[in-house]
């Protein structure tokens, strides 16, 4: 049995604006995890991140028709996110949280920025577009992140912090491999070193696990109630019927002011053939 296609975010986007509520939902499920991910990051605050992620869902579906063709939906959402949340404000975490996101609420803003966007599937490279800097500005930021807060959860290699023997992996290229982010051939080689060397053996095995609690935590918030409950339904239904209100007004008033100031009706005759003119014409 051959599995169903998933459809592309194109085909949603344009399913959606002929007034497709299966593509709605789809759209709003695409979409859900990554922006209540990343606004709960900054707010701690599941309401308050619901919320936000549920405007921003709002403003991104008010757009649709011109998003036809644009492949990175969620690269538009999450930048309409970001001005959000700076409307907002930052409120510090809670005392209750778990420690790895404690650990991420203590990062500054910008590398915090950086690895929710990373986790959340955006390659460094579309996360450097994004935020309009050098891709290694990008690198540089995630692995700085990562090494925080794996020291604030037990989490750091051995030797991290201090000076490394001769061709051990450095803890930044560690991180860009496990993240896939390494140019393949370099990768290859840290990785046939470090199943030789026993300190950096485990500096790749403590950075799995960090990015392996990280993507665990991001899946649980693909399980919450979908925000499309929330909403109306598909955008295209409100606004043919806002698009047909003004219509009927413009005609209305049209048909008035034609009453008022039109020519008034004369008299009409019958030509031989059978056509109909006002009288007096040729």
């Amino acid at each position: 049995m051959t599995p169903e296609r998933t459809p592309s975010t194109h085909e949603l986007i344009v399913a959606c604006t002929h007034g497709s509520e299966e593509a709605f939902q789809a759209l709003i499920a695409r979409l859900q995890p990554s922006l209540v991910h990343y606004a709960w990051g900054f707010s701690m605050d599941m309401a308050r991140a619901e919320a936000v992620s549920l405007r921003t869902i709002e403003m991104v579906f008010g757009h649709l028709p011109r998003l036809r063709h644009n492949s990175l939906l969620s690269s538009y959402a999450i930048g309409i996110l970001r001005k959000e949340l700076r409307k907002e404000g930052l409120p510090s975490a809670p005392d209750n949280v778990p420690a790895l996101w404690a650990a991420l609420a203590g990062l500054p803003r910008v590398q915090r920025e950086v690895v929710f966007l990373h986790f959340q599937g955006h390659a460094l490279s579309e996360v450097a577009h994004m935020r309009r800097e050098p891709p290694s500005h990008t690198r540089a930021r995630l692995t700085r992140a990562l090494m925080h807060v794996a020291r604030r959860i037990g989490l750091a290699g051995p030797g991290s912090a201090g000076p490394l023997p001769p061709r051990c992996v450095r803890i930044d290229h560690v991180y860009l491999a496990v993240a896939g982010e390494a140019a393949p051939r370099e990768c290859a080689a840290w990785k046939e070193h470090a199943a030789a060397c026993p300190a950096c053996g485990a500096r790749f095995e403590k950075a799995e696990k960090l990015f392996a609690a990280v993507r665990a935590d991001i899946g649980a918030f693909a399980a919450r109630p979908p925000l499309a409950l929330r909403m109306p339904g598909p955008p295209r239904a409100a606004t043919w019927i806002g698009v047909a209100v003004i219509l009927a007004a413009a005609l209305a008033a049209f048909l008035a002011l034609r009453g008022v100031f039109g020519p008034a009706a004369g008299p009409v005759i019958e030509t031989p053939e059978g056509a109909i003119r006002a009288a007096g014409t040729p």
